[in-house]
């Protein structure tokens, strides 16, 4: 099975701005395009960030609601992360972006 994880860093930038979600969606669907010719292919989408703004965890979100329209059709299993990792600080290391 290949599983890819998607744009955490393109959306959420260091300066505290947001990425170009138009940007971030093209760059998964070529992602997308080149995993789903293996038989067994998983998306996971963006994982929300600690201390980042209301608008980028949205965005976060509908990039994520996005990947799952994109990747249904074509057979590719997306898994959204969100409401799952959404207030889990303990799921985080320190930084609040790594997975403990």
């Amino acid at each position: 099975m290949v599983v890819a994880q998607v744009s955490g860093n393109d959306l959420f930038l260091r300066n505290g701005e947001t990425g170009n979600t138009e940007e971030i969606i093209l760059d998964a669907m070529y992602m997308v395009d080149e995993l789903k010719r293996f038989n067994r292919t998983a998306v996971i989408g963006i994982l929300p960030r600690f201390g980042a703004s209301p608008h980028a965890l949205s965005k976060a979100i509908g990039v994520n609601e996005r990947l799952e329209d994109m990747c249904t059709p074509l057979g590719v299993r997306f898994v959204d992360p969100y409401n799952v990792f959404y207030g889990r600080a303990d799921l985080y290391l320190p930084d609040g972006v790594h997975l403990n």
